[in-house]
């Protein structure tokens, strides 16, 4: 039940922005970004029972790899998000300067594993 007040919510959205561009074209972008951050909301508190079990489930894993692919995996969604809104902005440019950050901030987010591996394969030659 919980994906149709989402998609409910989106669906009008959708009709707002689209009539906001058409008439006010400044406005809809704000509308767009207040729809998001609406919708995100939504989600997150669906998401709540995911995250518990994410964080219960570090006790079983090593704690800083972990860690690590979870802030990559949240950069990587942030970033997509603010991709998109760029682009629907009609500023492809922007959006391509934050998904190269995005990017770049996800390798160096993933950076302390990819040290652990390394030293992990050094250990093994020796």
């Amino acid at each position: 039940m919980e994906i149709m007040k989402i998609a409910g919510f989106v669906g009008i959205a959708v009709m707002v922005v689209t009539l906001l561009k058409q008439y006010i074209p400044a406005y809809s972008v704000l509308a767009l970004i207040a729809c998001t951050v609406v919708c995100l909301g939504m989600f997150i508190q669906f998401a709540q029972p995911m995250l518990q079990w994410l964080t219960a489930l570090t006790a079983y894993v090593e704690r800083e790899e972990f860690q690590c692919l979870l802030k990559a995996a949240g950069i990587a969604l942030i970033a997509q998000m603010a991709q998109e809104l760029c682009k629907d902005a009609g500023v492809n440019s922007l959006g391509t300067a934050v998904e190269l950050a995005g990017r770049c901030l996800v390798l160096a987010a993933a950076m302390p594993m990819f040290q652990t591996i390394i030293e992990r394969f050094l250990t093994i030659l020796r």
